[in-house]
Protein backbone atom coordinates (compact mmCIF):
# COMPACT_ATOMS: atom_id res chain seq x y z
CA UNK A 1 0.00 0.00 0.00
CA UNK A 2 1.55 3.34 -0.72
CA UNK A 3 1.72 5.97 1.48
CA UNK A 4 -0.16 9.45 1.21
CA UNK A 5 1.88 13.02 0.69
CA UNK A 6 1.02 16.19 0.43
CA UNK A 7 2.45 18.78 -2.30
CA UNK A 8 3.56 22.07 -1.03
CA UNK A 9 4.10 24.73 -3.73
CA UNK A 10 5.01 28.34 -2.91
CA UNK A 11 6.11 31.36 -5.10
CA UNK A 12 7.05 34.82 -3.32
CA UNK A 13 4.44 37.55 -5.37
CA UNK A 14 1.27 37.46 -6.85
CA UNK A 15 2.98 38.60 -10.54
CA UNK A 16 5.05 34.85 -10.24
CA UNK A 17 1.81 33.14 -9.76
CA UNK A 18 -0.15 34.48 -12.84
CA UNK A 19 -0.95 32.17 -15.35
CA UNK A 20 1.35 33.07 -17.78
CA UNK A 21 3.81 32.12 -15.84
CA UNK A 22 5.37 28.43 -14.68
CA UNK A 23 6.81 28.71 -11.25
CA UNK A 24 3.79 26.72 -9.58
CA UNK A 25 3.27 24.50 -13.17
CA UNK A 26 7.14 23.81 -12.69
CA UNK A 27 7.04 22.73 -8.86
CA UNK A 28 3.78 20.36 -9.22
CA UNK A 29 4.99 18.91 -11.95
CA UNK A 30 8.43 17.92 -10.12
CA UNK A 31 6.66 16.92 -6.88
CA UNK A 32 4.38 14.92 -8.83
CA UNK A 33 7.28 12.95 -10.81
CA UNK A 34 9.27 12.67 -7.04
CA UNK A 35 6.23 11.09 -5.49
CA UNK A 36 5.96 8.97 -8.71
CA UNK A 37 9.18 7.91 -8.36
CA UNK A 38 9.46 7.50 -4.86
CA UNK A 39 6.22 5.08 -4.59
CA UNK A 40 4.42 7.99 -2.67
CA UNK A 41 0.75 8.76 -3.60
CA UNK A 42 -1.21 11.87 -3.66
CA UNK A 43 -4.32 12.06 -3.03
CA UNK A 44 -7.32 14.16 -4.53
CA UNK A 45 -7.40 17.69 -2.96
CA UNK A 46 -3.19 17.19 -1.68
CA UNK A 47 -1.54 20.21 -3.63
CA UNK A 48 -1.43 23.42 -1.21
CA UNK A 49 -0.26 27.03 -2.57
CA UNK A 50 1.06 29.91 -0.87
CA UNK A 51 2.01 32.54 -2.48
CA UNK A 52 4.07 34.58 0.10
CA UNK A 53 7.74 35.79 0.71
CA UNK A 54 9.86 32.62 2.07
CA UNK A 55 10.82 35.04 4.94
CA UNK A 56 7.48 34.16 6.60
CA UNK A 57 6.46 32.04 8.98
CA UNK A 58 2.98 31.86 8.79
CA UNK A 59 1.07 30.66 5.44
CA UNK A 60 -2.28 29.88 4.94
CA UNK A 61 -1.80 27.33 2.78
CA UNK A 62 0.89 25.19 4.98
CA UNK A 63 -1.38 25.89 7.96
CA UNK A 64 -3.84 24.17 6.00
CA UNK A 65 -1.55 21.32 5.52
CA UNK A 66 -0.77 21.16 8.86
CA UNK A 67 -4.66 21.13 10.07
CA UNK A 68 -4.73 18.23 7.45
CA UNK A 69 -2.23 16.14 8.56
CA UNK A 70 -3.35 13.61 9.52
CA UNK A 71 -4.61 12.58 5.83
CA UNK A 72 -0.74 12.55 5.09
CA UNK A 73 2.68 10.44 6.07
CA UNK A 74 5.04 13.00 4.36
CA UNK A 75 5.16 16.52 2.40
CA UNK A 76 7.10 17.00 -0.76
CA UNK A 77 8.67 20.61 -1.83
CA UNK A 78 10.66 20.47 -5.30
CA UNK A 79 13.05 22.16 -3.28
CA UNK A 80 14.38 22.88 -0.02
CA UNK A 81 14.06 26.57 -0.07
CA UNK A 82 10.32 26.27 -0.95
CA UNK A 83 10.32 25.54 3.26
CA UNK A 84 12.17 28.85 3.97
CA UNK A 85 14.36 31.52 1.97
CA UNK A 86 16.28 32.03 5.65
CA UNK A 87 17.79 29.61 7.59
CA UNK A 88 15.69 30.87 10.90
CA UNK A 89 12.58 30.27 8.60
CA UNK A 90 13.32 27.01 7.13
CA UNK A 91 14.17 25.66 10.34
CA UNK A 92 11.48 26.40 12.37
CA UNK A 93 9.09 24.93 9.83
CA UNK A 94 11.20 21.97 8.93
CA UNK A 95 11.32 21.08 12.99
CA UNK A 96 7.64 21.94 13.31
CA UNK A 97 7.07 19.68 10.45
CA UNK A 98 8.56 17.02 11.56
CA UNK A 99 7.49 17.40 15.23
CA UNK A 100 3.69 16.99 13.66
CA UNK A 101 4.62 12.99 12.48
CA UNK A 102 5.78 13.99 9.16
CA UNK A 103 8.47 13.08 6.42
CA UNK A 104 9.90 16.18 5.09
CA UNK A 105 10.94 15.37 1.27
CA UNK A 106 12.07 17.65 -1.55
CA UNK A 107 12.85 16.30 -4.86
CA UNK A 108 15.89 17.79 -5.80
CA UNK A 109 17.40 15.90 -2.49
CA UNK A 110 15.35 13.43 -1.05
CA UNK A 111 13.85 13.05 2.36
CA UNK A 112 15.28 14.49 5.09
CA UNK A 113 16.90 12.53 7.35
CA UNK A 114 17.69 14.40 11.45
CA UNK A 115 19.58 10.88 11.94
CA UNK A 116 21.81 11.12 9.11
CA UNK A 117 24.51 14.07 8.78
CA UNK A 118 24.82 14.27 5.72
CA UNK A 119 21.04 14.85 5.15
CA UNK A 120 21.56 17.92 7.74
CA UNK A 121 24.28 19.03 6.33
CA UNK A 122 22.94 19.14 2.83
CA UNK A 123 19.84 21.43 3.81
CA UNK A 124 21.85 23.75 5.63
CA UNK A 125 23.85 24.59 3.32
CA UNK A 126 20.62 24.81 0.86
CA UNK A 127 19.35 27.40 3.41
CA UNK A 128 22.37 29.21 3.46
CA UNK A 129 22.26 29.63 -0.18
CA UNK A 130 18.76 30.64 -0.47
CA UNK A 131 19.31 33.51 2.12
CA UNK A 132 22.16 34.50 0.08
CA UNK A 133 20.50 34.37 -3.14
CA UNK A 134 17.65 36.36 -1.63
CA UNK A 135 19.95 38.75 -0.53
CA UNK A 136 21.30 39.02 -3.77
CA UNK A 137 18.05 39.93 -5.45
CA UNK A 138 17.16 42.02 -3.04
CA UNK A 139 20.43 44.40 -3.78
CA UNK A 140 19.90 43.88 -7.65
CA UNK A 141 16.18 44.96 -7.05
CA UNK A 142 17.37 47.81 -4.75
CA UNK A 143 19.21 48.65 -7.49
CA UNK A 144 16.93 49.15 -10.41
CA UNK A 145 14.57 50.91 -8.04
CA UNK A 146 17.73 53.42 -7.68
CA UNK A 147 17.70 53.47 -11.58
CA UNK A 148 14.34 54.10 -11.81
CA UNK A 149 13.58 56.47 -9.32
CA UNK A 150 16.58 58.92 -10.65
CA UNK A 151 14.73 58.75 -14.39
CA UNK A 152 11.63 59.45 -12.42
CA UNK A 153 9.67 56.34 -13.66
CA UNK A 154 9.08 54.27 -10.68
CA UNK A 155 5.71 54.69 -8.27
CA UNK A 156 5.80 53.85 -5.07
CA UNK A 157 3.96 50.54 -4.45
CA UNK A 158 1.01 51.55 -2.11
CA UNK A 159 1.70 55.14 -2.62
CA UNK A 160 -1.64 57.17 -1.41
CA UNK A 161 -2.06 61.05 -1.38
CA UNK A 162 -5.57 62.73 -0.64
CA UNK A 163 -6.91 63.66 -4.34
CA UNK A 164 -5.42 60.83 -6.17
CA UNK A 165 -5.94 57.54 -7.04
CA UNK A 166 -4.03 54.07 -8.69
CA UNK A 167 -5.02 52.92 -11.66
CA UNK A 168 -4.00 49.34 -13.94
CA UNK A 169 -3.73 49.35 -17.82
CA UNK A 170 -2.80 46.94 -19.81
CA UNK A 171 0.36 47.92 -21.58
CA UNK A 172 1.64 44.50 -24.09
CA UNK A 173 -0.25 42.24 -21.70
CA UNK A 174 1.28 43.66 -18.49
CA UNK A 175 -0.34 45.89 -16.42
CA UNK A 176 0.94 48.93 -15.80
CA UNK A 177 0.45 50.91 -12.56
CA UNK A 178 -0.60 54.79 -13.15
CA UNK A 179 -1.61 58.13 -10.90
CA UNK A 180 -4.81 59.83 -11.65
CA UNK A 181 -6.67 62.65 -10.45
CA UNK A 182 -9.58 61.67 -8.15
CA UNK A 183 -12.25 64.35 -8.81
CA UNK A 184 -14.36 64.09 -6.12
CA UNK A 185 -11.26 64.43 -3.58
CA UNK A 186 -9.53 66.98 -5.97
CA UNK A 187 -12.33 69.37 -5.63
CA UNK A 188 -12.12 69.34 -1.81
CA UNK A 189 -8.26 69.83 -2.33
CA UNK A 190 -8.96 73.19 -4.83
CA UNK A 191 -11.40 74.73 -1.84
CA UNK A 192 -8.82 74.26 0.56
CA UNK A 193 -5.65 76.02 -1.45
CA UNK A 194 -8.55 79.06 -2.26
CA UNK A 195 -9.82 79.37 1.62
CA UNK A 196 -6.39 79.48 2.45
CA UNK A 197 -5.74 82.32 -0.39
CA UNK A 198 -8.73 83.60 1.30
CA UNK A 199 -7.32 84.03 4.41
CA UNK A 200 -9.18 81.38 6.40
CA UNK A 201 -7.32 79.61 9.01
CA UNK A 202 -6.82 75.93 8.66
CA UNK A 203 -8.86 75.33 12.50
CA UNK A 204 -11.80 77.04 10.29
CA UNK A 205 -11.68 74.91 7.40
CA UNK A 206 -11.04 71.59 9.38
CA UNK A 207 -14.39 72.25 11.38
CA UNK A 208 -16.26 73.40 8.27
CA UNK A 209 -15.51 70.16 6.87
CA UNK A 210 -16.50 68.47 9.68
CA UNK A 211 -19.74 69.89 9.66
CA UNK A 212 -20.46 69.19 6.15
CA UNK A 213 -20.04 65.47 6.62
CA UNK A 214 -16.69 65.72 3.98
CA UNK A 215 -14.67 62.41 4.36
CA UNK A 216 -11.23 62.93 4.81
CA UNK A 217 -8.28 60.36 4.19
CA UNK A 218 -9.24 56.90 5.13
CA UNK A 219 -12.74 58.23 6.02
CA UNK A 220 -11.57 59.63 9.03
CA UNK A 221 -12.57 62.93 10.81
CA UNK A 222 -10.60 66.44 9.61
CA UNK A 223 -7.88 68.16 11.80
CA UNK A 224 -6.25 71.24 11.39
CA UNK A 225 -3.04 69.61 10.91
CA UNK A 226 -4.61 68.15 7.74
CA UNK A 227 -5.00 71.42 5.58
CA UNK A 228 -1.79 72.84 6.83
CA UNK A 229 0.22 69.82 6.04
CA UNK A 230 -2.26 69.63 2.49
CA UNK A 231 -0.76 73.16 1.70
CA UNK A 232 2.89 71.69 2.09
CA UNK A 233 2.62 68.71 -0.28
CA UNK A 234 4.50 69.36 -3.16
CA UNK A 235 2.40 66.04 -5.32
CA UNK A 236 -0.49 69.04 -5.43
CA UNK A 237 1.52 70.91 -7.99
CA UNK A 238 2.59 68.32 -9.90
CA UNK A 239 5.80 67.02 -8.11
CA UNK A 240 5.85 64.11 -5.33
CA UNK A 241 8.15 62.85 -3.36
CA UNK A 242 8.99 59.42 -1.83
CA UNK A 243 12.26 57.70 -0.21
CA UNK A 244 13.38 54.74 -0.94
CA UNK A 245 13.62 53.04 2.57
CA UNK A 246 16.55 50.66 1.87
CA UNK A 247 18.55 53.21 -0.11
CA UNK A 248 17.79 56.34 2.41
CA UNK A 249 17.33 58.80 -0.33
CA UNK A 250 14.44 60.60 -1.21
CA UNK A 251 13.29 60.82 -5.21
CA UNK A 252 10.36 63.06 -6.60
CA UNK A 253 8.14 61.63 -9.49
CA UNK A 254 5.30 63.24 -11.64
CA UNK A 255 1.74 63.03 -10.93
CA UNK A 256 -0.81 65.45 -12.65
CA UNK A 257 -1.44 68.64 -10.79
CA UNK A 258 -3.96 69.40 -9.23
CA UNK A 259 -3.43 73.13 -8.70
CA UNK A 260 -1.10 75.19 -10.36
CA UNK A 261 2.06 76.29 -9.14
CA UNK A 262 1.11 80.09 -8.60
CA UNK A 263 -2.29 78.64 -6.26
CA UNK A 264 0.50 76.21 -4.64
CA UNK A 265 2.61 78.96 -3.78
CA UNK A 266 0.36 81.57 -2.73
CA UNK A 267 -1.70 78.84 -0.08
CA UNK A 268 1.55 77.58 1.08
CA UNK A 269 3.08 81.72 1.90
CA UNK A 270 -0.81 82.35 3.16
CA UNK A 271 0.28 79.38 6.14
CA UNK A 272 -0.02 81.54 8.92
CA UNK A 273 1.25 79.61 11.83
CA UNK A 274 2.24 76.14 12.35
CA UNK A 275 -0.88 73.39 14.11
CA UNK A 276 -1.72 73.82 17.13
CA UNK A 277 0.61 72.87 19.64
CA UNK A 278 -0.02 69.31 21.62
CA UNK A 279 0.54 70.62 24.78
CA UNK A 280 -2.66 73.03 24.15
CA UNK A 281 -5.03 70.05 23.90
CA UNK A 282 -2.91 67.65 26.19
CA UNK A 283 -1.51 69.93 28.85
CA UNK A 284 -0.45 66.97 30.88
CA UNK A 285 2.31 66.28 28.62
CA UNK A 286 5.72 66.29 29.95
CA UNK A 287 4.13 66.64 33.53
CA UNK A 288 3.00 62.74 33.45
CA UNK A 289 5.18 60.19 34.25
CA UNK A 290 4.78 55.88 34.02
CA UNK A 291 5.12 54.68 37.56
CA UNK A 292 6.18 51.33 36.00
CA UNK A 293 8.92 52.60 33.76
CA UNK A 294 9.63 56.38 34.71
CA UNK A 295 8.88 56.68 30.40
CA UNK A 296 6.78 59.77 29.56
CA UNK A 297 2.99 59.63 29.46
CA UNK A 298 1.84 61.31 25.66
CA UNK A 299 -0.65 62.29 24.45
CA UNK A 300 -2.62 60.58 21.38
CA UNK A 301 -5.80 60.82 18.91
CA UNK A 302 -7.69 57.61 18.47
CA UNK A 303 -10.23 57.32 15.63
CA UNK A 304 -12.96 55.31 15.31
CA UNK A 305 -16.13 55.97 13.45
CA UNK A 306 -15.92 59.34 12.25
CA UNK A 307 -15.05 60.38 15.49
CA UNK A 308 -11.85 61.48 17.58
CA UNK A 309 -10.60 60.24 20.68
CA UNK A 310 -7.68 61.54 23.03
CA UNK A 311 -6.00 59.01 25.82
CA UNK A 312 -2.87 59.66 27.20
CA UNK A 313 -0.21 56.25 26.92
CA UNK A 314 2.99 54.98 27.77
CA UNK A 315 5.65 56.21 25.16
CA UNK A 316 8.35 53.26 25.99
CA UNK A 317 5.46 51.02 25.93
CA UNK A 318 4.28 51.90 22.35
CA UNK A 319 7.80 52.55 21.33
CA UNK A 320 10.57 50.78 23.66
CA UNK A 321 12.78 49.93 20.44
CA UNK A 322 14.03 53.97 20.61
CA UNK A 323 15.67 53.30 23.87
CA UNK A 324 18.01 50.75 23.46
CA UNK A 325 18.84 48.53 26.44
CA UNK A 326 15.97 50.07 28.37
CA UNK A 327 13.43 47.01 28.55
CA UNK A 328 10.07 47.47 27.42
CA UNK A 329 6.97 48.80 29.80
CA UNK A 330 3.84 46.38 30.09
CA UNK A 331 1.60 49.30 31.08
CA UNK A 332 -0.33 49.29 27.46
CA UNK A 333 -3.65 50.73 28.75
CA UNK A 334 -4.86 53.93 27.36
CA UNK A 335 -6.42 56.67 29.85
CA UNK A 336 -8.82 58.52 28.40
CA UNK A 337 -7.89 62.80 28.58
CA UNK A 338 -10.38 63.92 29.74
CA UNK A 339 -11.00 61.68 33.00
CA UNK A 340 -7.29 62.58 33.73
CA UNK A 341 -7.45 66.29 33.39
CA UNK A 342 -10.16 66.18 35.88
CA UNK A 343 -8.81 64.11 38.16
CA UNK A 344 -5.31 66.04 38.51
CA UNK A 345 -7.58 69.05 38.64
CA UNK A 346 -9.24 67.41 41.33
CA UNK A 347 -5.84 66.59 42.91
CA UNK A 348 -4.31 70.23 42.65
CA UNK A 349 -7.56 71.67 44.55
CA UNK A 350 -7.75 68.77 47.55
CA UNK A 351 -4.19 70.16 47.86
CA UNK A 352 -4.21 73.53 48.13
CA UNK A 353 -7.74 73.57 50.27
CA UNK A 354 -6.25 70.92 52.88
CA UNK A 355 -2.54 71.11 53.20
CA UNK A 356 -2.54 70.01 56.70
CA UNK A 357 -3.33 66.81 55.04
CA UNK A 358 -0.31 66.64 53.42
CA UNK A 359 1.95 68.68 55.79
CA UNK A 360 3.60 65.83 57.78
CA UNK A 361 4.60 63.14 55.06
CA UNK A 362 7.86 63.44 53.99
CA UNK A 363 8.88 62.28 50.60
CA UNK A 364 9.94 58.70 50.21
CA UNK A 365 13.36 58.06 48.57
CA UNK A 366 12.58 56.02 45.26
CA UNK A 367 14.02 53.03 45.23
CA UNK A 368 16.99 51.62 42.40
CA UNK A 369 15.64 49.24 40.15
CA UNK A 370 18.52 49.93 37.67
CA UNK A 371 20.28 46.53 38.28
CA UNK A 372 17.17 44.97 38.36
CA UNK A 373 15.96 46.14 35.17
CA UNK A 374 19.47 45.31 33.67
CA UNK A 375 19.78 41.55 34.88
CA UNK A 376 15.56 41.54 33.28
CA UNK A 377 17.11 42.75 29.94
CA UNK A 378 20.25 40.31 30.19
CA UNK A 379 17.59 37.34 31.02
CA UNK A 380 15.25 37.81 27.97
CA UNK A 381 18.03 38.03 26.08
CA UNK A 382 19.04 34.51 27.23
CA UNK A 383 16.07 32.84 26.50
CA UNK A 384 16.31 33.99 22.96
CA UNK A 385 19.49 32.90 23.02
CA UNK A 386 18.44 28.73 24.65
CA UNK A 387 15.83 29.18 22.04
CA UNK A 388 18.05 29.62 19.20
CA UNK A 389 20.50 26.76 20.53
CA UNK A 390 17.83 24.48 21.23
CA UNK A 391 16.71 25.24 17.06
CA UNK A 392 20.23 24.58 16.15
CA UNK A 393 20.67 21.09 18.05
CA UNK A 394 23.23 22.70 20.98
CA UNK A 395 20.93 21.92 23.68
CA UNK A 396 18.56 18.66 24.07
CA UNK A 397 14.76 18.75 24.65
CA UNK A 398 15.41 18.79 28.43
CA UNK A 399 18.50 20.75 28.75
CA UNK A 400 16.38 23.83 26.65
CA UNK A 401 13.38 23.36 29.43
CA UNK A 402 15.16 23.53 32.26
CA UNK A 403 17.60 26.09 31.18
CA UNK A 404 13.85 28.32 30.32
CA UNK A 405 12.16 27.31 33.15
CA UNK A 406 14.98 28.74 35.20
CA UNK A 407 15.11 32.14 33.27
CA UNK A 408 11.75 32.35 33.68
CA UNK A 409 11.22 31.91 37.41
CA UNK A 410 14.40 34.68 37.89
CA UNK A 411 12.13 37.29 35.44
CA UNK A 412 9.14 36.72 37.79
CA UNK A 413 10.94 37.74 40.77
CA UNK A 414 12.21 40.72 39.14
CA UNK A 415 9.35 41.77 37.56
CA UNK A 416 7.47 41.64 40.86
CA UNK A 417 10.72 43.78 42.72
CA UNK A 418 10.55 46.28 39.92
CA UNK A 419 6.51 46.94 40.22
CA UNK A 420 5.24 49.68 41.32
CA UNK A 421 3.58 50.06 44.99
CA UNK A 422 -0.06 49.11 44.96
CA UNK A 423 -0.51 52.46 47.72
CA UNK A 424 -0.91 56.30 46.62
CA UNK A 425 1.99 58.36 48.61
CA UNK A 426 1.43 62.07 48.09
CA UNK A 427 5.17 63.43 49.06
CA UNK A 428 4.75 66.84 49.97
CA UNK A 429 7.74 69.78 51.26
CA UNK A 430 5.94 72.86 53.38
CA UNK A 431 7.46 75.39 49.99
CA UNK A 432 5.34 73.11 47.60
CA UNK A 433 2.33 72.92 49.56
CA UNK A 434 2.30 76.90 50.04
CA UNK A 435 3.43 77.48 46.12
CA UNK A 436 -0.13 75.39 45.08
CA UNK A 437 -1.95 77.02 47.62
CA UNK A 438 -1.25 80.26 46.48
CA UNK A 439 -1.17 79.48 42.60
CA UNK A 440 -4.97 78.04 42.87
CA UNK A 441 -6.00 81.42 44.39
CA UNK A 442 -4.49 83.33 42.20
CA UNK A 443 -6.69 81.05 39.34
CA UNK A 444 -3.42 79.88 37.43
CA UNK A 445 -4.70 77.17 34.92
CA UNK A 446 -3.08 73.27 36.34
CA UNK A 447 -0.71 73.05 34.27
CA UNK A 448 0.94 76.09 35.39
CA UNK A 449 0.54 75.76 38.93
CA UNK A 450 2.24 72.04 38.50
CA UNK A 451 4.98 73.50 36.30
CA UNK A 452 5.42 76.66 38.36
CA UNK A 453 5.13 74.59 41.95
CA UNK A 454 7.84 71.58 40.26
CA UNK A 455 4.99 68.94 40.95
CA UNK A 456 4.68 65.89 38.39
CA UNK A 457 2.30 62.91 38.60
CA UNK A 458 2.70 59.51 37.91
CA UNK A 459 0.55 57.01 36.65
CA UNK A 460 0.83 53.33 37.96
CA UNK A 461 -1.40 50.65 35.70
CA UNK A 462 -5.15 50.57 36.97
CA UNK A 463 -5.14 54.82 37.00
CA UNK A 464 -3.99 55.52 40.25
CA UNK A 465 -2.71 59.17 40.01
CA UNK A 466 0.68 59.62 42.35
CA UNK A 467 1.96 63.59 43.14
CA UNK A 468 5.46 64.09 43.44
CA UNK A 469 6.83 67.38 44.54
CA UNK A 470 10.19 68.10 44.11
CA UNK A 471 10.36 72.18 45.41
Amino acid sequence: MTRPAALYIRVSSHLQARDDRYGLARQEAETRAYAARTGLSIPDGALYTDVITGRSETRDGLEQLKADRQRYSAIITSEADRLGRTPLAGHRILEELLGLGLHVHNATDGQYDPDDDSSVLTFDMRMVIAHQELRSIKRRMLGGKLAAAEKGEIIPHGWRCYGYRQAYELEGGRPIRRIEVDEVEAAVVREIFERLIRGDTTVTIADDLNARGVPSAMNSVWHPQRPWYMARNTAYKGEARMTLRHAKREFTFPVPPIVDEDTWQLAHDSLRRKPIKHTETFWLNGLLRCAECGGAMSGTNTQANRTSYRHYRCSRAFKHRHYGDVPPCTQRTHYRMNDLHEHANRIVREIAEHPERYAGQAAPTPPDHSRALKEIARLEGQLKRYLTDYQRELLTGDEYAGLRDTARRRLEELRTEVAPPKVVTLPNTTAALEAIGRLVQEGVPTREVLLRSGTRLSIAPGGVLDVVLRV
